[in-house]
């Protein structure tokens, strides 16, 4: 998976945790420590997350080489 110009840079928390193949709170916790970068959609205590589409290829890059 490869991000292009014409992509959209960011993507929902359930597309993030289907293309790493893990759950869904995996990737809150990932925006937590910081290894995924994420912003709300909006405020309020269970706004959607968006997450960096990049971040995603690129740990997924890292663990197909691992």
């Amino acid at each position: 998976m490869h991000v292009s110009k014409n992509e959209p840079t960011r993507i929902s928390v359930a597309e993030a945790a289907l293309t790493l193949g893990v759950d869904v709170r995996t990737i809150h916790r990932m925006i937590r420590r910081g290894q995924l970068r994420g912003n709300k959609v909006h405020e309020g205590l269970r706004a959607p997350f968006l997450v960096d589409k990049r971040d995603v290829v690129s740990i997924s890059a890292a663990r197909e080489t691992a």
